[in-house]
């Protein structure tokens, strides 16, 4: 990938789609035109950023299958992150309707290694995997600055991570993060909350000094912070965005066009 030849893609984050009242042809319809409009942008894939559905308690199977079949229409591959609304569902149903083997997960694109996050794995909605998150899960309860409905990473998925950040140091390969929550707290605010771990988390990106820039979700007005050579960006919830990524930069452009950040490698 030469640096005049950007790679675009699409992304998505926080749709909330609803089937309730009269919100329901409203989603569906801003939906269907944000994917119309990646398509017509070329884009080679798709990241959705998590909270793709209201999460409804009664209606969530249905917000799924009306927000997948949308999604179905978008011309090329879509990298799903689960987001902690659409955790009214099982993971399993997650898993299957956005073909992941795993909610967190690895691919290469436009010459980089992206590192797809699962950050409900410790969380309220989700069964600790280990005594050890058991316990993490327990310590995090107790802190006020703590939103119930957001997680953290494990200790199976940070293990993971930390392999895949050496992998890529070994073999030279720049890094893009993807995490429905923010990683920093100047990109969120108190009431929306973030990664529990972020600090954690964001210390093991910046040891490894691969990664380039984190893409999140959740924080609906979006926020940008950069810090120790990685980029932090949230992406505004509901509208489409562009990405352009070539060796040096990657351009966050806005549903109209319009430049939202230029993140710089050099």
């Amino acid at each position: 990938m030469g640096e005049g030849v950007p790679l675009r893609f699409g992304i998505l984050t926080d749709s909330h789609l609803s089937v309730e009242g009269e919100n329901t042809t409203a989603g569906t319809e801003k939906l269907s035109r944000a994917v119309d409009a990646l398509n017509n942008a070329g884009c080679s894939f798709l990241v959705q950023l998590g909270d793709l559905i209201a999460g409804s308690k009664q209606r969530a199977p249905e917000e799924l299958a009306a927000a997948t079949a949308i999604l179905g229409k978008f011309r090329a591959g879509i990298r799903h992150i689960i987001g902690n609304h659409c955790l009214q569902l099982p993971l399993k149903t997650l898993q299957e309707a956005f073909a992941l083997a795993s909610p967190y997960y690895r691919f290469h694109a436009g010459g980089f290694r992206w590192l797809a996050l699962d950050g409900m794995e410790v969380s309220v909605l989700r069964p600790p995997a280990t005594g050890e998150d058991k316990a993490a899960l327990e310590g995090y309860l107790l802190r006020q600055e703590n939103p119930l409905w957001c997680g953290a990473l494990g200790s199976n998925q940070k293990a993971w991570l930390q392999r895949e950040l050496g992998e890529a140091k070994e073999k030279q390969e720049r890094v893009i993060v993807l995490c429905h929550f923010p990683l920093h707290p100047d990109t969120s605010d108190e009431r929306h909350g973030m990664l529990w771990n972020h600090a954690e988390v964001r210390r093991m990106l910046q040891e490894s000094g691969v990664v380039t820039a984190c893409l999140s979700g959740h924080y609906h007005p979006g926020g940008y912070a950069f810090e120790k050579g990685i980029h932090y960006a949230v992406l505004p919830a509901g509208i489409c965005c562009t990405g352009e990524l070539t060796e040096g930069s990657l351009v966050l452009r806005d549903h109209l066009g319009s430049t939202m950040h230029h993140l710089s490698f050099s």
